[in-house]
């Protein structure tokens, strides 16, 4: 019998415990799938987390987080991106600018539409946070969307809530790499270079889907350079 595909589908566990998200494939939907797992680099350790309604932080540099996207080709299912971060605490933020530091107002013009450029569209993200347009920023993602960074896996409403604790005016990016998955959706890498920052380079990769004519970042994950010890 024929496959049928998932569209897209998120997967977190540890050694205590698995949670699975799954959405049914529909034709205007892309066929990819993406796994994420929280793996424990103890030796049988215990896996203590923290969870709310927005976010969810995990308690020991002794994890790692791992993601991987798979397309549907021929047939078969095939692995195209993985990323791994090794956890850490929330790291201290530059102090925002006097004059970066006023929240977006409703004044600001209207963000523009992201499209299937997803390096472009990318763009737009970092334009909105440069700028604390959070609304923009929002708009670009998901309902369901859902970030990785080595302080924890969040949210829609946890990555908004978070960003605006960071002054990411002086960020600059660097090395773009796309991978069309199909007609609908896409993948981008790029490196993050943010001055006062320890340490100040990140590798950063985003999924774009295009969801009833709307280009929306479905996943998102950061990677800080270096090794633990180094980030320290």
């Amino acid at each position: 019998a024929r496959q049928t595909p998932s569209s897209f589908a998120f997967r977190s566990h540890s050694a205590m415990s698995t949670a699975d998200n799954a959405m049914a494939p529909a034709p205007c939907c892309p066929t990819f799938r993406s796994a994420a797992r929280i793996r424990d680099q103890t030796m049988g350790g215990a896996i203590g987390s923290k969870s709310s309604s927005s976010d969810a932080s995990f308690d020991s540099i002794s994890f790692a987080t791992e993601a991987s996207a798979y397309v549907y080709r021929n047939g078969e299912w095939l692995a195209v991106y993985y990323q791994e971060t090794l956890s850490r605490p929330p790291m201290p933020m530059p102090s925002p600018a006097k004059e970066s530091a006023k929240p977006a107002t409703s004044s600001m013009a209207k963000p523009a539409d992201a499209g299937p450029d997803a390096n472009a569209d990318e763009k737009l993200v970092w334009d909105a946070l440069k700028s604390k347009d959070f609304d923009a920023f929002g708009s670009y993602l998901a309902t369901d969307a859902v970030e990785i960074e080595a302080d924890g896996v969040r949210d829609k409403a946890g990555s908004i809530k978070n960003v605006q604790m960071m002054d990411l005016s002086k960020a600059t990016l660097s090395d773009w790499k796309t991978v069309k998955f199909n007609d609908n959706s896409s993948l981008v890498t790029y490196v993050v270079k943010l001055p006062g920052m320890k340490p100040d380079t990140e590798y950063h990769s985003t999924i774009w889907v295009n969801r009833d004519g709307k280009w929306q970042a479905l996943f998102h994950m950061g990677t800080p350079a270096g090794s633990p010890d180094e980030n320290k």
